[in-house]
C-alpha cells in the first residue's frame, strides 16, 4: 500500500481532544445540536468550494473538496509513514456497521453501541489490568 505523509490516528486523537474539550459539559441534547451545527457548517464549506471551482471553470467533486479540508486539518506533529490506509479502514468499518445496524431504529442503534462500548471496555480492562477499569471519556 501507499505510504501516508501524515499520521491519521494522531490527527483523529487531536480532533477528539478538541471536541471533548468543547462538549465535555454538554447534555445529550446540546451535543446533538453541536453536531448538527458542525455538519451544517462542513456541508456549507464543501458547497462553497464546489461553487468556486465551477465558477473558475473547474469541477471539483465533493469528496475532493472534503479531502482538501482534511488536508488543512492535519496534525502539526511529526509525520510517520503508515503501511495501511486508516481512512480506507474506517470506511470499511463504517460500511460494515451500517450493514449490521442500518435497519434498526435510532433507539436500537443507541442500545447496540452502548453494548459494544461495554464489550470494548471489558476487553481493554482484561488486556490492561494494571490500568484499572476503563472509564468513559467525560
Amino acid at each position: 500500500m501507499a505510504k501516508k505523509g501524515f499520521d491519521c490516528v494522531a490527527m483523529q486523537h487531536e480532533g477528539g481532544a478538541r471536541v471533548h474539550a468543547i462538549t465535555k459539559g454538554m447534555t445529550v441534547e446540546e451535543e446533538v445540536e453541536y453536531w448538527r451545527q458542525r455538519t451544517k457548517a462542513m456541508r456549507a464549506r464543501i458547497e462553497a468550494r464546489r461553487r468556486r471551482a465551477e465558477s473558475d471553470g473547474r469541477t471539483t467533486p465533493p469528496a475532493r473538496a472534503l479531502l482538501d479540508i482534511l488536508e488543512r486539518a492535519k496534525p502539526t506533529g511529526s509525520a510517520k509513514a503508515k503501511d495501511f490506509d486508516c481512512v480506507e479502514m474506517q470506511h470499511h468499518g463504517g460500511q460494515a456497521a451500517k450493514a449490521r445496524i442500518g435497519h434498526l431504529s435510532q433507539e436500537e442503534q443507541l442500545a447496540y453501541w452502548e453494548r459494544r462500548t461495554e464489550e470494548l471496555r471489558r476487553r481493554l480492562a482484561a488486556l490492561h489490568p494494571e490500568r484499572g477499569p476503563v472509564e468513559h471519556g467525560r
